[in-house]
C-alpha cells in the first residue's frame, strides 16, 4: 500500500496533490472476460483476477461506449519483451476506467499505451508503457493516477472548459514527457493542476505547444533530466500560475528546494 501524499498552501489558497493508494469500495459485477480473446465488454465489468497478454496487435480489453471497467486491485501485464498493444482500448465516450481498490501493480509491462482513447481514468497505476494514458477524442477527467517508467505519462486533448488533468503522479523514463495537453478555443480553458512530474526531459514536464486556452495551475516539476524543460509551452491562451520547479523557469515562481508550509 502507498500513503496519501498531501501538499497544502504552496501558494495563496490550498494546493492539494492526493495520490491515494488506499482501499475504496468496488462496484459489483462478475467478469467473464479473457485477454486477449473475449475481451470486449458488454456490461460494466469488475475484474476478479490478474490477466497477462503477449499480443502486439490486440488490446487486452476493449471498453465500448457507456461501459466502465474496474481493475479492482488486479493486474494487467504485458509479457511480450518487444511490446504489446494497448492494455485497455476505449472505443467511444461515456466510459470510466478505474482501480477502485488501488492495487499495487495495475497495468505493467511494455504496452504501447496503458489506457488508450481515454475519457475518465482514475486511481490507476501504470508502469512501463510507452504512453501511460492517451485520450485525443473524449478525455475529460484524468485524475489520481500513478504513472511510472514511461516515455510520456499523459497525452490528452481537453475540449471542454470543465475538463481536467488533476492530482496525478508521473515519473517518466529519463528524458520523457510528463503531461501533454491541448485545450479549448474559448473560455478560460480546461485545467492541468496539482500534478507532480519528475525525471522529465527537454520536451517538457508540462507540454502545450498550441495556442488554445489551457490553465496550468499549482503543478510540480522535479528531478529534471539533462536539458529538462519544466514548461514547454506556447504561452498564448494559457493561464500559468502557482507552479513549482527544480530549475529556473519563468513559469515557476518558487524554485526547488522549497519547504512545505
Amino acid at each position: 500500500m502507498f500513503a496519501i501524499f498531501d501538499v497544502r498552501n504552496l501558494r495563496a489558497g490550498s494546493w492539494l496533490l492526493a495520490i491515494a493508494f488506499g482501499v475504496l469500495s468496488a462496484p459489483s459485477n462478475s467478469s467473464a472476460l479473457t485477454c486477449p480473446g473475449v475481451n470486449e465488454l458488454v456490461a460494466n465489468e469488475t475484474l476478479e483476477g490478474d490477466y497477462t497478454t503477449n499480443s502486439a496487435t490486440v488490446p487486452c480489453f476493449i471498453v465500448p461506449s457507456g461501459f466502465d471497467l474496474d481493475l479492482a486491485g488486479y493486474s494487467i501485464t504485458c509479457t511480450n519483451g518487444t511490446g504489446c498493444a494497448a492494455a485497455i482500448e476505449v472505443e467511444q465516450s461515456g466510459t470510466v476506467v478505474e482501480d477502485s481498490a488501488n492495487g499495487t501493480t495495475g497495468i505493467s509491462g511494455p504496452f504501447a499505451v496503458g489506457v488508450n482513447n481515454a475519457q475518465t481514468v482514475r486511481d490507476v497505476r501504470i508502469d512501463g508503457a510507452s504512453v501511460g494514458i492517451k485520450g485525443l477524442s473524449y478525455a475529460n477527467q484524468i485524475y489520481r493516477n500513478v504513472i511510472t517508467n514511461v516515455d510520456t505519462c499523459i497525452n490528452v486533448a481537453l475540449d471542454s472548459n470543465t475538463d481536467y488533468v488533476r492530482d496525478n503522479f508521473c515519473e517518466t523514463a529519463p528524458g520523457g514527457i510528463g503531461i501533454e495537453a491541448s485545450g479549448t478555443a474559448t473560455g478560460n480553458g480546461p485545467k492541468v493542476e496539482t500534478n507532480y512530474v519528475r525525471n522529465y526531459g527537454a520536451s517538457g514536464a508540462y507540454r502545450a505547444q498550441n495556442t488554445q486556452k489551457l490553465q496550468l495551475l499549482n503543478n510540480i516539476a522535479a528531478d529534471a533530466g539533462s536539458g529538462g524543460d519544466p514548461f514547454s509551452v506556447n504561452t498564448t491562451g494559457k493561464t500559468i500560475t502557482g507552479n513549482v520547479c527544480d530549475v529556473t523557469d519563468a513559469n515557476c515562481p518558487r524554485p526547488f528546494p522549497f519547504v512545505f508550509p
